[in-house]
């Protein structure tokens, strides 16, 4: 087994197949190189075969995150298994789209240094709200006002999502968020927030200040063509002694911690979250 100390040379494989285990396969291309994973973690949802692996390479290898989905696609592509090898270390880029007020905002920047993983990193602040702004500059992160029209709106998200490319984007609340029509143009996960008060009904995120009636609320991905919306995380607002904002804060990037470590697969419609 390769052994390092180094948190750069350890890697995760996501895969997804209809009908097919994962897991053997995976192993016998590892093995060819003598690693041996150390966490290995295989689900069957309905037809669908969900697996996730991670393990230590060693630098001497000289195999970087392009040469093992080049290995595991050589053999995966023929038998329908899709697969994403992720290099832990490696930086995570998340565009914010911000539709809240600035003292929410501000807590997104503070709490990622406490609940978000190191390698997450804010390159964009796009907002309709001018007063934004302030904030973007306060975190030297760049800042891009939004039109009030909500079909330019959707067009300049798109188009500044695919300026940065980043990994993911956050609406800091947006409800309902971008229409799916929009969302077809972006090729990364966009994450929302959804609140439910004691009545099953679903209210708005942005309110939960003010009367904070919610019961349960839901980070979720929002998808063009997913049929069920598979929360990310889920919490329960019920300690009046911690801040709306930071509570809501902690959420995001309790979704954002599992997108950036390669525990979100999207296969065949179906969103899998792998705890």
């Amino acid at each position: 087994m390769s052994a390092s100390t180094s948190t750069n040379d350890h890697y995760s494989l996501t895969a997804a197949a209809h009908q097919r285990s994962i897991l053997p396969l995976a192993y016998e291309l590892l093995a060819d190189r003598s690693i041996l994973p150390e966490q290995a973690f295989e689900s069957v949802v309905g037809e669908l075969t969900f697996a996730r692996l991670e393990w230590a390479s060693d630098q001497a290898l000289d195999v970087d995150a392009h040469g093992y989905q080049a290995l595991f696609e050589a053999s995966f592509n023929d038998l329908g298994i899709e697969c994403r090898v992720f290099h832990q270390a490696s930086q995570f880029n998340i565009g914010l789209i911000c539709e809240t007020g600035e003292h929410a905002l501000d807590q997104v920047f503070v709490s990622r240094g406490i609940f978000g993983s190191p390698n997450l990193q804010f390159d964009f602040l796009a907002s309709r709200k001018k007063e934004c702004e302030a904030v973007a500059n306060r975190h030297g992160v760049p800042f891009y006002l939004l039109s009030e029209d909500q079909r330019s709106y959707e067009s300049e998200c798109a188009q500044i999502i695919r300026r940065f490319s980043v990994d993911a984007v956050a609406h800091l609340w947006s409800s309902p968020g971008m229409s799916p029509s929009s969302l077809l143009n972006i090729d990364c996960p966009v994450l929302n927030l959804r609140a439910i008060d004691s009545n099953g009904q679903h209210c708005d995120v942005n309110q939960l200040g003010v009367n904070n009636r919610a019961m349960l609320v839901s980070a979720y991905c929002m998808r063009a063509d997913a049929n069920v919306v598979m929360p990310l995380a889920q919490a329960h607002l019920q300690d009046e002694r911690i801040d709306v904002s930071e509570q809501l804060s902690r959420l995001l990037f309790k979704a954002l911690n599992q997108c950036s470590t390669n525990k979100v697969m999207y296969f065949q419609n179906k969103l899998f979250v792998f705890d």
